[in-house]
C-alpha cells in the first residue's frame, strides 16, 4: 500500500479540508487499521456540521482516502485519488472496476436526513 497517500494532504487544486484524520497525528497506521475502521466508525470522526464528509474503500476494503468539502469536491477527490491509488497500486490489474471501490458520502449534520452511502 503506498504510504504517501495515508497522509491525505490535499494537492493545490483539491479544496477538501486536509486537516480531517481518522486517527492521531503522528500515529503508525497499517494495512488492518485501513481495513478495520467500520463506516459508522468514521462518518462518527468525519461528519461535520458544514461539510460533507466522505471515505473511498479500495477494492481490499482498505480506506484510501477520506476528507470534507462541498458535495462535488467530495466526490471530485474521491475519483481523483481513485485514479491516483489504482495506477500506483494496481498499474495492470483488473483492480480498476468501479464495482469494487466504495464511496461512502455524509451530508452535514446540519442538514436534514442521514448521510448517503
Amino acid at each position: 500500500m503506498p504510504p504517501e497517500k495515508l497522509d491525505n494532504k490535499a494537492s493545490e487544486e483539491d479544496t477538501t479540508t486536509p486537516e480531517v484524520h481518522l486517527w492521531p497525528e503522528g500515529e503508525t497506521v497499517t494495512n488492518g487499521d485501513l481495513r478495520a475502521i467500520t463506516d459508522d466508525q468514521a462518518e462518527a470522526l468525519l461528519r461535520d456540521a458544514t461539510c460533507w464528509s466522505y471515505i473511498l474503500r479500495e477494492p481490499t476494503g482498505a480506506i484510501c482516502c477520506w476528507g470534507q468539502g462541498a458535495r462535488k469536491e467530495c466526490e471530485d477527490s474521491a475519483i481523483d485519488n481513485a485514479v491516483l491509488w489504482a495506477l500506483e497500486a494496481w498499474p495492470v490489474s483488473g483492480m480498476w472496476h468501479m464495482r469494487t471501490w466504495r464511496f461512502a458520502l455524509w451530508s452535514p449534520t446540519g442538514s436534514s436526513g442521514r448521510g448517503q452511502r
